[in-house]
């Protein structure tokens, strides 16, 4: 593997760790 994808892997999961992040406070905030 190279630095890039190390780069674009980390920089999807840290993304996905938001969205999810966000998703739950809506959810609760909504219930």
């Amino acid at each position: 593997m190279t630095a890039d994808m190390y780069v674009i892997i980390f920089g999807l999961v840290s993304f996905g760790w938001i969205c999810r992040r966000d998703l739950l406070r809506w959810f609760w905030r909504k219930k």
